[in-house]
């Protein structure tokens, strides 16, 4: 929602974000807890039925009044900037706004939350990540903006954890892995 109202999008866009970004993985409860919760990659079949979950979710929050303005945003979170995102390859400007704008917020939620399959990263390392895929897997406007919002001291951002991280300093072991190479493999 923040990063809607940094954007300056009208009032109704701004809450039909909130709406949506609030149940937008609704659909990971047609995904089994055995791949949800794996420790480690997925295979091909165990990744299509995870890429599922936007479809199921819209499909779930259409049959609400309060959610159905907020169906497409759910079924197109992850889609790509570059069209190569699910479930419908969609690109560019075809990516509802409002998708787009959760789409980067759930990237960096993502990339910072601790995972069965790995530890979250550093909230810095994520932003570097969100410049890198910007034009790719995001808007770019969209990520400028959350970059600005993140970093800028005077922005009033909730208090959260990953906020508060992000204003720490990276730590030295991590500076050493960033010039080294190693970190940018181990976050992917």
């Amino acid at each position: 929602m923040a990063l809607a109202e940094a954007m300056e999008v009208d009032d109704a866009l701004v809450d039909l974000v909130r709406t949506a970004a609030r149940v937008h993985d609704l659909g990971k409860i047609g995904v089994t807890d055995a791949v949800l919760m794996k420790p480690g990659g997925l295979d091909d079949d165990e990744r299509r039925r995870m890429r599922e979950h936007p479809e199921i979710g819209a499909r779930i929050l259409g049959r609400y009044g309060l959610y159905k303005d907020g169906v497409e945003l759910v079924r197109a979170h992850h889609e790509r900037w570059d069209g190569t995102g699910y479930p419908r390859g969609l690109a560019g400007d075809r990516i509802p706004l409002g998708a787009r704008i959760i789409a980067v917020a759930d990237g960096f939620d993502a990339m910072t939350s601790d995972r069965p399959y790995r530890a979250g990263m550093h909230p810095l390392i994520a932003l570097e990540e969100l410049r890198r895929g910007s034009g790719g897997q995001w808007d770019p406007v969209i990520v400028g903006h959350f970059v600005r919002l993140l970093t800028d001291p005077v922005s009033n951002l909730p208090d959260t954890p990953a906020v508060r991280r992000a204003h720490e300093p990276i730590p030295r072991p991590v500076l050493v892995d960033l010039a080294l190479g190693t970190a940018e493999a181990e976050a992917s």
